[in-house]
């Protein structure tokens, strides 16, 4: 999701606006991120902390403004996030019209922490059906670790299909989602993507619950959640 300013009216907090995102004010939503080298097995890394802080209008839209905060694998403050300047987490806004909206970050290779970054990852409708194809895009992104180099991304999503509707099972419950299944081409840091397998769970009003990447082994999905 990506940030920028607008003149905003907040809603009513108990206001809901259902989406296939995360959209009621005062959820807070735990993620675990996972991901492995070649020859070895999946390890949690890291977590990140995401609370709907409100949902204000912008004409005949809708914003949900959130904060994302990165905890370490005791889901305590990441002393690296602190060191890049991330310590209260990052605001970001993202609009919804009658329910359909856009990902622009990638909920697996944005966690890298983008300096420039263009393009965007999926546009997802209000409403999601198996067979429905899905409008994806490609992202250039450029990113520097704390004493690094910088590295660019460049990530193209291509034939992005709901495929099924699961029940998934997390650490938080059982969620009924929809599933979509893609491929990433292009490259992330060092590594050629061709062809990579991609899928995503999302369940409505709750958005995000599973993300796998065949690529390091890599997953992000919901560990906790408060005030659903």
């Amino acid at each position: 999701m990506v940030a920028f300013c607008l003149a905003a009216v907040t809603v009513n907090a108990q206001e809901t606006l259902n989406a296939y995102a995360l959209t009621k004010p005062g959820v807070v939503v735990d993620y675990a991120f996972y991901a492995a080298a070649m020859s070895s097995k999946p390890s949690l890394l890291a977590y990140m902390r995401t609370t709907v802080k409100a949902i204000e209008k912008d004409g005949d839209n809708d914003v949900v403004v959130t904060n994302s905060k990165i905890l370490n694998r005791k889901k305590k403050p990441s002393k690296n996030a602190a060191f890049s300047g991330f310590a209260d987490g990052a605001d970001a806004s993202c609009t919804f019209t009658q329910g359909a909206y856009t990902i622009f970050n990638d909920p697996l290779f944005g966690l890298a922490g983008p300096i420039e970054e263009g393009g965007f990852f999926l546009k997802i409708p209000a409403e999601l059906k198996v067979g429905d194809k899905l409008e994806s895009g490609s992202i250039e992104q450029t990113t520097k670790a704390p004493m690094g180099p910088k590295v660019h991304n460049s990530i193209s999503y291509d034939n992005f299909t709901v495929t099924a509707e699961e029940d998934v099972e997390t650490a938080a419950g059982v969620f009924h989602c929809i599933r979509i299944d893609g491929k990433l081409n292009g490259s992330f840091q060092t590594v050629k993507l061709k062809d990579t397998s991609y899928t995503l769970w999302l369940s409505q009003n709750v958005g995000i619950v599973k993300v796998e990447a065949d690529y390091y082994k890599e997953s992000f999905v919901i560990d906790a959640v408060e005030g659903l």
